[in-house]
Parts: structure tokens; sequence; C-alpha cells
């Protein structure tokens, strides 16, 4: 590694790197992490350079652009440096809102398309192009006629009425959004929008039979080119509801103990059944006396909720406020990877973890706890509790004619 700039000083000693860590991650294998020997001198025949261990990178040579650090010795890259930035992903978080929906994969946060089952359609998980909130959307392109993606079967309760709703940016002809009982294959309700290019809410509403135990929804369009994006689809019938809450969902208090966590109505905000813009809602804080939170989360069971008859007598979606650590969009695999999390924050993160773990570090852990306090804090939403136009102390209420 010849580097004129950063190692020619007459100062240095041939062993001034032995032993540190030199790191390419454009590599793999053996050249990604080598072991420096010793360094030439400004009167030898090549000023700067720095031999490795090992045998020269084999990788092409990028120029000026090649990315290379140097760590050291206890500061291995691979080994310490990046599970310390991706133990700092765990620790920062932000504040996030996602859905409560017994539909599963109902938020579109799974990493692929398993959940859903596709007939005379295509479909594919959109994390670039049309996503309504949080990483990804449903775009499902049919193939075929009446064509669409159905949801796996959920349990519900016989003989309720219930309220189901799904964000759509139709995209080309008719979107079409239906709910079934699983079992008997009957249509229990359904809807469509021919509105395209804008997000909307479709919503139906209905009762489920007296023999039906579990339900589906499909997500499709009516001509054999048609096409959608789908976010957020949820739905609550009339009696007490347990599900799993996003699986995001981790931190719901701070470090005092004290709840972090809220629930949110999302009332439409026009009046009208079927179709209304996204754009267009009322938001209601629900009392929490009326949900809870069964058990945490563990690899075998997810974070279990129960919402009171109190809370979904009206059906309308239910959106949960929580804290969400940066992790969950991704874990740090190479130093080029993107994480969706400020810089700042992340390294003011892994600084005061270094420094709780690193006895020579002690008299800077003051100073690095500070930091990651006030860089957390900046980075924090500004939501309300009670929620925006709710009046002060008051969960939000639905008033009949």
């Amino acid at each position: 590694m010849t580097w004129p700039l950063r190692f020619q000083n007459a100062n240095w000693s041939a062993n001034q790197f032995k032993g540190w860590w030199g790191h390419r991650p454009d590599t793999t294998g053996a050249d990604q992490v080598k072991a420096m020997t010793t360094l030439a001198g400004p009167l030898s025949g090549t000023p700067g350079q720095l031999t490795s261990g090992g045998s020269a990178w084999t990788a092409p040579t990028l120029g000026a652009s090649k990315y290379f650090s140097l760590t050291r010795p206890d500061w291995h890259p691979t080994i310490y440096v990046l599970p310390l930035i991706n133990r700092a992903l765990e620790k920062c978080w932000q504040w996030y809102r996602g859905i409560i929906s017994p539909v599963p994969d109902g938020d579109m946060e799974g990493p692929d398309v398993s959940a859903w089952t596709t007939a005379s359609a295509n479909a594919v998980k959109d994390t670039t192009g049309f996503v309504w909130s949080g990483r990804a959307s449903l775009d499902v392109t049919n193939v075929g006629t009446g064509g669409g993606a159905a949801s796996q079967p959920f349990e519900v309760a016989p003989n309720r009425a219930f309220r189901f709703t799904v964000k759509c940016r139709p995209r080309v002809g008719t979107a079409r959004f239906t709910v079934t009982d699983y079992d008997n294959a009957v249509v229990l309700a359904s809807t469509q929008s021919t509105q395209l290019n804008m997000w909307q809410d479709l919503m139906v509403t209905g009762t489920t039979r007296a023999n039906t135990s579990r339900m589906g929804v499909s997500l499709g369009g009516l001509e054999a080119n048609a096409r959608a994006s789908w976010d957020d689809v949820t739905g609550y019938w009339n009696l007490m509801n347990r599900c799993s809450l996003p699986s995001w969902l981790t931190q719901w208090r701070t470090e005092e103990g004290e709840d972090a966590l809220r629930i949110y109505y999302q009332r439409n905000r026009l009046g009208t059944y079927d179709a209304w813009s996204a754009y267009a809602y009322d938001l209601g804080l629900v009392d929490p006396r009326d949900y809870q939170i069964l058990q945490q989360p563990s690899a075998f069971n997810p974070l279990l909720f129960e919402l009171s008859r109190g809370a979904t007598i009206y059906n309308w979606p239910l959106l949960v406020e929580a804290r969400r650590p940066f992790i969950d969009f991704g874990v740090l695999a190479q130093d080029t990877d993107i994480t969706a999390a400020p810089l700042r924050l992340v390294v003011a993160a892994a600084k005061s973890i270094a420094g709780h773990e690193r006895r020579e570090l002690n008299d800077r852990l003051p100073m690095w706890d500070h930091d990651f306090v006030r860089e957390q804090k900046r980075i924090a939403s500004q939501l309300n509790q009670p929620a925006v136009d709710e009046r002060a102390g008051q969960s939000w209420q639905v008033w009949s004619a």
C-alpha cells in the first residue's frame, strides 16, 4: 500500500504500524483484512509504502477512489468495528408509526412476497417507487383477467361486523380489493377504483357468516393488464381482538421504564364508503386502558397485543407509534452499505458503546454519552400526545347521527 501523503514521515520507524489492520471492504476472503508489517521511510526507494503480512492485494486497482482503512491491533475491522456499528444501530432509534393488522404481512414490511399467493398476476415488493409507509409496498400486475395476490388466512369471529381498509395507488386499469371467507371461498365484501396515480383508501364493510372462522384479503385488478401498488392493509371486527404487533416494535418503554407507545384511530375524513383520498383522515388517541401487551417478543413468540371491545367497536384502522431501532432497516455488512440512519447518530452511539466496554477510553465516556443523547434528541420526530387536532386530555369518540 503506497500512500506518500499519509505514510511519508521522517519521524516514523519501520514498525510504526506493525500489527495494525488494513481493510479493503471491496475485496473478499483473505484479501479483505491484512495485518501490516513494515513501513518504508522517506529515504528508501519507495517512500510511504506500507507492507502487509501476507500476499499483496490481488483486487484490481481503482485509483484514488479505492477505499482503505487502517485501525489499531485491538480494533479489528470485521471482528470488532463492524459488529460495533451494528450494535450502535440497535442503540439508535426513531419515533415510527405503523399499522396494527391481523393480515399476515399487512404492512408490506416483509422481506419478500412469500406471504402472498398470486393467481393470474405477478407480485413484487417495491422499495424504491410507490411506497405509502415503511420500507416497501406490494406491486401487483395482472397477467390475466381478475388476477391478484391473496393473503394467508387469519382467524376471525363469526357473525361479527367488520371493516377493512387498504392504501392503494392504481397505475393501470381498475384496482380491486376483496375480503373473503377463506374456508368457504365466499366473497364477503369488495370494492374497486379507477382513479389512477394517486394514493387512496379503499374500504369495505360487512359481516362474517355464522360458519366463518378464517378470512383472507385479495389485492388485484379487473383487466388482464391491471396494475396497482398496495400498502397497509388492515381491519377489525367488533369484539376483543388479539394480534401481533409489527416486528420492529421492540422499544415501547423508555430507559426509565415509562411507556413510549401509543395507539391511534385513523378515521375516514370524507364520511363516505368505498374509496377516498388517503391524505384525508382524522387521528384519535386510543385510551391506554383499551389495549395491553401480553408478552414480550422472542425467537418463538411475537409481541402479542390485546385490544378491548371499546377499541374495535368502530373498526377503524389502528396505528401504533413507538420507537423503531435503525437496525430494523438493515444491518451493516460493509463500510459502504446504506442503513438509513444519520451518520452522526450512529458514530455517537458506537463511541458510547466502545467507551463502556474499553477501559482505556473511560476518561472520554461522559463526553461520548452526552454526544449520543444530544444526537438522539436531534433526530426525534415532533409528535404530540394527544394527537394533532384532538382536544387535550380526551380520547376521540365517534358519534353517529
